[in-house]
Formats: structure tokens, sequence, C-alpha cells
């Protein structure tokens, strides 16, 4: 069954009342399988991984040990702080761990521990320096003790954004019913998802975009607040969104949901609200409109939940079923749902199947964005599978990419083991284009068609791509003439290009169109600027007004113009002398120091000229010396 909701609903909010969702064509919907993967494990209760083909899987009792993607596990185990370990009550225990953004480099985990005090420890642990396969346990480094009034409601999860700090789920302490209000309490780190930065400071750092960094009543660490038990959170591995499953009261089980683009502050409204329903509102709640309600919330009964499993958006290549969409469980029930984001606000819940492995504690994904399920009660790892045959056919990135600057764009798939690729370029095959990226170098529509083994495909998303367009002008004529002549200049043509030229640098008024008839003495080049807002500028062609030079004069004496002068950006040298003969132009400062020097060859007509920029040179005047077998000549630039 599908439900399809929008924020905000405020009013039904305020006044305690359930949802109310607007019927949807219901389309054929995925049924989630569970098959075996890896195990048995004693109390598994995560899985993950840092970037190769490895997973981790984290054991309550303080033990992390590795398997393959074929699930063979590593006998020896990854990390063991099992002395150090309180699990003693039924929530404590390992309960999460990360892997630092350049832990390829530095070998940082980060893990989140009940100690034998029964209080939150995170801290730091670092690899081995002779086994990538082992951390060494007497590197702990503590960032957090965090003290914890009663055995329960310990969070645990912890994950890197995409802004490279360390984000950590903290439960409200425990009890039953937030008794003492902490996830309220500015000044308590339980009941809150915090956001620190463990690249800078001692231990850690809280980063300036923090939403109370600076504040003298609320914890700088402090990202979100009001949430219950955080158990298991995720963030879109594509967009960088955040989903956070929050295990309810007695009643009601939430998954809330905070954009990639928000900049924190939030308070999902624990414990003045259990989901969208008022709970205790006696002391120190927000007003109403202030919270963040869930997206989606389920009631306990009829349907047997009591504890939400939070999930992963699928971003994997074998179940296109279920790409893009939010995949999460519950403890109790074992019942899978998923939930799909359309727009900002609006957000689709479909109930998936039962399933018999109910014990689901926890769900991890790999590299490649394939998910899995984490069973505590038979230690198995089991990985989801959508039943279907459609593979993902998905190009990351936006629909439609202007690399202006660049020379070569690659353009990237979803990848899995045994696709197969197929690439096109406004609808036509490219020949051996046949890998999860393509590169191209070409204006053009391109989209990719993924075939799985047995033969099923899909069609990807379509991504225009536009490189600057070719800006090029040549003249019609000769570019020397008497007073009164012209030469036209022509500019490179194509569909949807517009038009700026310029003289000396500075734009002609109305000269928008593809030519330009060129009267003046001066340095023209236009501006082109493509259908997306790629710009390039052309080569730069220089008029000179000399009937001497124009009238090609055959004369053994040298005869130089410098145009523009004064100048500010380019400068063309035009002299008249030998035929195909080879000068040299040397430049000089008011104190006799030489600054450049080029080649200005002659042609068969005994012309020749040279483009030079002096942009970059300091202001003021310049000698110029042009040297040649028939004789010297001096001229005076000035730059401005």
């Amino acid at each position: 069954m599908k439900r399809k909701f929008s924020l905000p609903l405020l009013s039904l909010f305020v006044f305690g009342l359930a949802i109310i969702f607007n019927c949807s064509v219901s389309k054929a919907q995925p049924v989630i399988a569970l098959n075996s993967f890896s195990g048995p494990y004693g109390g598994p209760v995560g899985i993950y991984n840092c970037g190769d083909d490895r997973l981790f899987v984290l054991l309550q009792n303080g033990q992390i040990y590795i398997c393959d993607l074929n699930g063979v596990i590593n006998t020896t185990a990854f990390l063991n702080i099992f002395s150090r370990v309180n699990q003693n009550g039924g929530e404590q225990g390992l309960l999460g761990m990360a892997f630092h953004p350049n832990y390829a480099v530095n070998g940082y985990i980060y893990v989140n521990y009940i100690n034998l005090a029964g209080n939150t420890v995170i801290s730091r642990f670092t690899r081995s320096a002779t086994d990538v396969n082992r951390m060494d346990e007497t590197t702990e480094m503590v960032l957090m003790n965090i003290t914890q009034p009663y055995s329960n409601h310990n969070g645990g999860c912890m994950q890197f954004g995409k802004d490279g700090y360390l984000y950590i789920g903290q439960g409200d302490g425990g009890s039953g019913g937030d008794p003492d209000n902490r996830s309220q309490n500015d000044l308590e780190k339980l009941g809150k998802i915090l956001r620190i930065d463990v690249n800078n400071g001692t231990p850690y750092s809280s980063p300036p975009s923090n939403p109370y960094y600076g504040s003298s009543s609320v914890l700088p660490e402090i990202w979100a607040k009001g949430l219950r038990n955080p158990w298991r959170w995720s963030f879109d591995s594509y967009t960088g969104d955040m989903w956070i499953g929050d295990v309810g009261q007695s009643l009601y089980e939430e998954i809330n949901y905070q954009p990639a683009a928000s900049p924190g502050g939030m308070n999902y409204g624990w414990r003045c609200y259990e989901g969208n329903h008022v709970y205790n509102t006696s002391v120190n709640c927000p007003v109403s409109t202030s919270i963040t309600y869930p997206v989606y919330e389920y009631v306990h009964s009829p349907a047997g939940g009591c504890s939400v499993s939070g999930g992963y958006v699928y971003r994997g290549g074998l179940n296109g079923e279920l790409f893009g969409k939010y995949i999460f469980s519950d403890y109790c029930s074992g019942k899978m749902r998923m939930i799909e984001k359309v727009s900002k606000t609006s957000f689709i819940e479909t109930d998936l199947n039962d399933q018999a492995d109910w014990e689901i504690v926890s769900f991890g994904e790999d590299r490649y964005g394939e998910l899995y399920a984490v069973c505590y009660t038979s230690g198995m790892i089991k990985k989801l599978s959508s039943g279907g045959c459609t593979p993902t056919a998905f190009i990351k990135g936006n629909a439609a990419v202007t690399a202006c600057t660049g020379t070569a764009y690659t353009l990237e798939s979803v990848y899995a083991v045994g696709l197969t690729y197929q690439w096109y370029k406004n609808n036509v095959v490219i020949a051996g284009a046949v890998s999860s990226s393509y590169t191209t170098t070409v204006n053009g529509t391109y989209k990719v068609v993924v075939t799985k083994t047995g033969g099923c495909s899909a069609t990807s998303n379509s991504v225009q791509v536009t490189f600057a367009p070719t800006a090029k002008i040549t003249a019609s004529g000769p570019t020397t003439f008497c007073a009164g002549g012209s030469v036209v200049f022509n500019a490179t043509t194509g569909t949807g290009l517009t038009y700026l030229w310029k003289r000396n640098n500075v734009n002609i008024a109305g000269a928008t169109v593809s030519s330009y008839t060129a009267t003046q003495a001066g340095t023209y080049k236009v501006k082109i600027t493509n259908a997306n807002g790629c710009t390039k500028t052309s080569n730069a062609l220089t008029v000179t007004i000399n009937c001497k030079l124009a009238e090609n004069w055959q004369q053994e004496e040298l005869a130089v113009d410098i145009v523009p002068n004064p100048a500010t950006d380019f400068v063309s040298i035009s002299l008249q002398g030998l035929p195909n003969h080879e000068y040299i132009a040397m430049m000089y400062d008011m104190v006799g120091k030489k600054i450049n020097e080029w080649k200005v060859t002659t042609n068969d007509e005994s012309t020749g000229s040279q483009t030079i920029d002096v942009s970059n040179f300091t202001k003021g005047v310049y000698n110029i010396i042009i040297v040649g077998e028939n004789g010297n000549e001096y001229k005076k630039l000035v730059v401005q």
C-alpha cells in the first residue's frame, strides 16, 4: 500500500491528530528478499564499509570483524575492545562506528560505546602500522565522555557528512518519557544530533557553521535536538540528505528527514511530541510551528511494531526498482517499508512485505550502494534484493552540465559487478563506449542503456553536456587600408550563439551579430555566448589605417606603426620593410631596462605584424626599437 503525504501539516500536528494520507495510484511494488550473506556473528548491531571491497561487522560485545563481498569472514578481529565495553543493559555495548573520510591515508576510525561506568564514550583508534586488517587498540584517544543517567536510549549511530564533519546521534538518556526532559535541554548532549570537527581542536572543535556556535546558552556541538533514541540514521550517499529513524515511546515510530542544505538547529519535538502527537508539553516546549515533524510515522498496533530500525537510501546498481528509495524496517514486526522523496515537501511511503527475519536491528551499504540487513538474534548478515529484473540506469549529477571551462567531461553511471553498458549521444550509439563511465569532449545529449545478466535492461536519464563555444574571427580582406576603407570580420557561427564585439577591449555599441565591419584602427575581438551561458573570447585582429602600407610600396626603408597608442590591453606592431625578412622588436623602459622582445616576419609583399599583450605591464612610457638589415626604427608606446 502506498501513501502520499506532504509537509507541513501543522493544523493536524497542533491538535495531535493522525496524519491523513492522500490516495495515489499504485505501481507494481518491489518484494524485498533477504538473501543469506555472512555469519553467524555474536550479536551484530551494524555493518559498514571504508570505501573498498571489505565490510566491517560491529558486534555489541566490543568487537569488529571483516568480511569480503562474498561474505567470507576474517577470523581475526579488526578491533577488540571487549574488556572496555559494558553490555549489561540490553541497549548498551559497542553501538556505532565511522571511518574517517581520509581513512585510507590516516587509518582513523571512530567508535561509540558504553564504558564500564555505564557512560557513552566517543573515541578514535588508529590502524595498525603492520596490518591493514587490524586496529591498534593501544591508540585510543577519547573525544567525549557523556554521562548516561540510565542504561537505555543510548543512540549510537555516527557518520561523517559530505562536509567532513562527524555527526553523532545521542538518545535522551533513558528510563521512559524522558523524565528530566533532557532532549529539550540546550545544555545537555543527550537527545541530540551532535556535529564536530575531528580535524581541528584538542581533541575536537565545534564548526563555526554549527547553528549555536558562539552561544552562551546552547552547547556549540548541538546540530539538532528533540530526539528520543535515534538508534540508526544515515546520509544519502548521493545527495547528502539525512534520514533519521527515531525510536518511539509507546505508540508511534517516526522517520525524520533533513535536506543536505539545512543549516541545522532543527527541533524534532520529543518529549513534547511523540511523532506528530502531543506527548508531554508541561514544561520547556517550543511553539508547535517551530518543530520539525517527521515525514512518516507508524503506530505500534495493530501492525505489531515497537522499534524502528532506520535504514538507507538505496543507491546500488542491481535493483533498479529500489533506486533512490529509503528502505527501513521494524525490529519487532519485521515489516519492510520504503519512502520515496518526490519533491522538497512531498514523500510517498510504500508498505513492503513482512520478513520472517523480524530481528533486523540495523542496515548498512557496501561501496557500490548495495544494502545489507543486520539480524541480531540469528547473528546473520543478509543482502537485500527487490526480486525484480531491472538494473539501475542512472547518470549521476545534473540533467544539464555546462562544462564551460573544461575541454572534457566524464559522465558516470551507477556501477555494479555484472552489468554491461552502452552509451549514446543524441540517440546514436557511441562505438566502444561500453564502460560505466564515458568522457566526452563534444556537446550533446547523452544517455546509457544498462543491461543485467539475463538480458533485462533499462535506459538512464539524459544529460545534456555543453562546452564553451568555438570563438574565432577571420578578416574578409586586408586589415591595413587608407582612411575611408573597411574590412569585414566574421566570427564562428552556430545555433543559439550571441555576440558582443570589442575594439581595444571596449564594447562596441550595437555590435551583437556574427560579423562586424571595421572602419577604424584598433584591435578587434568578439565574445561569444551559447544558449547555456558558456562564453569564450576570440582571437584578436588589428586594423591599421596607413595608405603607405596599404599600397604595398616595395621600399628599402623601414616603416613602423604601433596601434593603439596609448594602449591598455593588446597592441599591434605593423611594419613595411624587406620582403620575407625577420625583424626584432625590442621593448625598453625609460631607464633603459629591456622588458621583452618579439620577432616580426614580413611576407612576400614586405609587410608584417605582431600583436602583443601589454595588459600586465606597468603604466608608463616605453621605447620600442625595431631592428633589421635595412635599418632601425624607434617608437614610443604609452601603456595606460
